[in-house]
């Protein structure tokens, strides 16, 4: 009797690519904030800036989960950060309302105006006054964002930042 033939040998399974971690840790974190699940979200951006290669837009989202916790003044340092990677973030269309707060329009407002409220408490606080301004930014009001970043000029220990939006604001 003839050998059974045997079987064909299963197909190669397609080769799947792995994610950078970067980008993979600014997903999770992306959906982890959209879940209200702020300190989940800073965790995995802060995760996305130490990848290699860091996640895209990584410091930025990072700022925004430490709006959402009310961690100014390390916020107003992950923008300084990101700057200076990118410093044409300005122009980067980013739409934190949009991308962050799935257009959750009253949570944005209550973040915004917990950092209102901040500003308020500690009027000649730069970094204050800076994050209003980028946030005012990237929610399409460049008039308010150009009078807050002048404001923040004053009090700031280095103008730079402020007049990174400020020059582009001119143009």
């Amino acid at each position: 009797a003839a050998a059974p033939a045997k079987p064909p040998p299963p197909p190669a399974l397609p080769k799947v690519e792995p994610i950078p971690d970067g980008k993979r840790f600014v997903e999770l974190g992306i959906a982890a904030f959209r879940a209200g699940e702020y300190g989940v979200a800073l965790l995995r951006f802060r995760q996305a800036v130490d990848a290699n290669p860091p996640g895209p837009r990584a410091s930025f989202l990072q700022a925004q989960a430490l709006i959402a916790t009310g961690q100014y003044r390390d916020a107003a340092r992950a923008i300084r950060t990101g700057l200076d990677t990118r410093p044409d973030w300005p122009m980067s269309g980013f739409r934190p309302k949009t991308e962050l707060y799935d257009n959750k329009i009253d949570l944005w407002k209550e973040h915004v105006t917990a950092l209102e409220k901040a500003q308020k408490l500690a009027p000649n606080d730069g970094n204050l006054l800076f994050l209003l301004g980028y946030l005012a930014w990237f929610h399409g009001e460049r008039d308010t964002a150009t009078a807050y970043f002048q404001d923040a000029r004053a009090f700031a220990t280095q103008a730079r930042w402020s007049d990174v939006f400020l020059q582009i604001a001119k143009k």
